[in-house]
């Protein structure tokens, strides 16, 4: 070989070794920023399942409050109904036994009558 291709050829190694280098810095780069971007995503993906298990224990918790609610209200309604049935029954003993002293006083003055004709 003759020096000036010796020359080119040292050249083109220097120009080759700076584009390598170059390569080597980018491709580092590039692996930091994908794992910085990874430890993102695992993160935002981590918040994300908090998030949703949070949100799924809410609407478990309103549903177990909106059952409880439901049962308390038949309870009272059961109540209520059972409370009304004992009112009207007292209602209707109370009507019985106006009945009974409507018609004791009747057979009261009655007698009378037939006590005073005597």
């Amino acid at each position: 070989m003759r020096p000036h291709q010796l020359k080119k050829l040292a050249e083109h190694k220097e120009v080759i070794a700076e584009i390598s280098a170059k390569m080597e810095q980018n491709n580092s780069d590039n692996l930091a920023q994908i794992d910085a971007a990874y430890s993102e995503t695992t993160e935002l993906e981590a918040q994300f399942i908090n998030k949703k298990q949070e949100n799924m224990n809410t609407i478990i918790d309103s549903e177990l409050l909106g059952i409880k609610f439901l049962h308390q209200f038949g309870a009272n309604c059961r109540q209520e109904e059972s409370l009304n049935s004992q009112i009207n029954s007292i209602k209707h003993i109370i009507k019985m036994l106006k009945n009974e002293i409507t018609l004791a006083n009747t057979d009261k003055e009655g007698m009378d009558s037939v006590f005073n004709e005597e």
